[in-house]
């Protein structure tokens, strides 16, 4: 077989450059049609670094034995779930994981604590690593998971810290199962004294939460609180009181919040089970460093160190062409 001469080596390797710039550029595909699998739409699971465009987590809570919710996430294309508490409603959490869960197994599940849940979904979910009280970045996203069943308030706020010092992370969205904020329902908010902790973060822009059994969104202080309770305990759900900072509420169907990473900021849709989108908004991302005060300035009067740190109520991010009134 005769030899390669060494003049042909650089035509080579200047082929084989530029097929690799094509495949990277999906030129291939346009050429010969799709034939190579495109990449996934989501961000993976666990620890920061890059900013994945697409879906990015799904999050629902009070599912109860529900195939349909189920089939949603599945149809979602989310590779990461947001679990918001009260899963199984029964003692066998295995059982309903086994089962219920089972089409999910392949993606990365994070669930904080419910009033109806034990310590067994936490060895059982895939994200948790045996605890409720956990962070997980997912992109640009920074998620702490907040156990209402005893606050470790200390850990919240060292998380927060975290994430307003870290340049990698663009928004911070607390998630747990009984609300902070919310319109009026069957149960009460709970632990209101989180909010100022929240609102001192320019990040902390989205807060999610489950326990009422009905989709709600409010806007306290600039931070928007979702209620996403409609996995599949109640249909109808609990009814629900209006208020002046309800931007969108429903009591009657079932659904999921999905979150896709825009770039510049995260579009959040509440899509009913088998239905069409039912409210959409974008929350747009701290383009600003906001790092936390030293602790021996915490102290100084709240308006002050608002103020001086960059913290304004004015950062609106809700001010888009996404909302849908219903």
């Amino acid at each position: 077989m005769p030899q390669q001469s060494e003049n042909e080596l650089p035509i080579i390797i200047a082929f084989l450059v530029i097929l690799f710039i094509a495949y990277k550029k999906g030129l291939l595909d346009e050429i010969f049609g799709n034939t190579i699998l495109p990449p996934p739409s989501g961000g993976g699971g666990g620890g920061g670094g890059g900013t994945p465009t697409g879906v990015l987590f799904v999050s629902v809570g009070d599912i109860n034995h529900t195939d349909e919710t189920v089939q949603e996430i599945v149809a979602s294309g989310a590779p990461n779930i947001i679990g918001l508490g009260d899963y199984s409603y029964d003692s066998d959490a295995q059982g309903w994981w086994d089962e219920t869960m089972a089409p999910i197994h392949n993606l990365k599940f994070y669930g904080t604590q419910g009033n109806h849940d034990d310590e067994s979904y936490a060895t059982i979910f895939t994200g948790n690593g045996g605890t409720y009280d956990f962070t997980v970045q997912i992109g640009p996203v920074l998620l702490i998971s907040v156990n209402t069943e005893g606050v470790d308030k200390a850990f919240v706020q060292q998380s927060i810290e975290q994430g307003d010092n870290d340049a990698s992370v663009k928004l911070i969205v607390p998630f747990m199962h009984i609300p902070v904020q919310g319109p009026p329902s069957h149960h009460a908010n709970e632990n209101t004294d989180l909010h100022d902790l929240f609102a001192a973060s320019s990040k902390v822009l989205l807060v999610l939460s489950g326990h009422n059994h009905n989709y709600s969104r409010t806007i306290v202080d600039g931070i928007t609180y979702c209620t996403v309770g409609t996995g599949g305990r109640d249909n109808p759900g609990y009814p629900i009181e209006d208020t002046s900072s309800t931007e969108y509420a429903n009591d009657q169907v079932l659904g999921i919040l999905i979150a896709k990473d825009l770039g510049s900021g995260l579009q959040c849709d509440f899509k009913e089970n088998g239905g069409s989108v039912l409210d959409s908004f974008t929350i747009t991302y701290a383009t600003t460093a906001n790092p936390t005060p030293p602790a021996e300035e915490e102290e100084e009067e709240s308006a002050y160190a608002r103020a001086y740190y960059g913290y304004s109520s004015s950062i609106n991010a809700n001010a888009n062409p996404y909302y849908n009134f219903y």
